[in-house]
């Protein structure tokens, strides 16, 4: 854990490297420094509590508290405007933990070799990106934007946005969801335009690290898809 003073003199660190220390790409400006204070903002929101091993937190879930998440449905409410998101990796972790739909288990695939994760990563319950259409066969992915929360964590959430991806020649869409409670955001917008508008590096900081984390040119970006493109990809997704 971090002492108040510790996590000053970081901050005031990494403020330095942001003003210093910028890469150029031809199309934007992305600091690495920069990314660092992303993921920062998500860990001191939670206490920077450390990563628990597969393990200990398998064996630390109560069986009469685990939802049942192959019964989630993709929808919150009734209206289809709030999404429920089931989060797998928490922001700032290297672990690529994924939800095994046979043994009902929350799973270590492997430890990324990589900066760790910008953002939590899970999935909308009760959808699939059809592998007979070009998709992975497993469910959309979602990029939550919030505070660190734990692995198995369900959360509703507004779908603002979705970074289009081909990975390896499949698509590979990924949802970017906003908290429904205020108090989990890491950023004070509940709409793909104020991000765009107010916080524009954001989207170029998470892309840029899906087209690098598993190396050169394996990855292509399609850009980001709006709101209302947004909708018709998870209903596209609903089997």
């Amino acid at each position: 854990m971090f002492d108040s003073i510790s996590v000053s003199n970081l901050i005031s660190s990494i403020k330095t490297l942001l003003s210093t220390e910028q890469t150029s790409y031809p199309d934007r400006m992305i600091s690495v420094s920069g990314f660092f204070l992303f993921v920062l903002v998500g860990l001191l929101a939670t206490g920077c509590q450390p990563e628990i091993a597969n393990e200990q937190l398998l064996n630390s879930l109560d069986s009469e508290l685990i939802p049942d998440y192959e019964t989630l449905t993709p929808y919150a409410d009734s209206l289809r405007s709030v999404v429920q998101v089931v989060v797998e990796i928490p922001v700032g972790s290297n672990d690529k933990i994924e939800f095994n739909k046979q043994s009902l288990l929350f799973e270590l695939d492997r430890t990324i070799a990589y900066l760790p994760y910008p953002i939590n990563y899970g999935f909308i319950p009760g959808t699939l990106s059809d592998a007979s259409s070009g998709g992975d066969g497993d469910p959309a992915d979602v990029l939550l934007l919030s505070t660190r929360v734990p692995t198995g964590t369900v959360m509703a959430g507004y779908a603002v946005a979705t970074l289009k991806l081909i990975d390896r020649g499949e698509e590979d869409v990924k949802v970017l969801v906003i908290p429904v409670d205020s108090t989990l955001r890491v950023l004070p917008c509940d709409s793909w335009e104020c991000i765009t508008s107010s916080y524009p590096q954001v989207p170029n900081l998470i892309e840029d690290w899906f087209l690098s984390y598993k190396g050169t040119n394996i990855t292509i970006s399609e850009g980001w898809a709006n709101t209302e493109e947004t909708i018709l990809i998870i209903q596209r997704h609903i089997p």
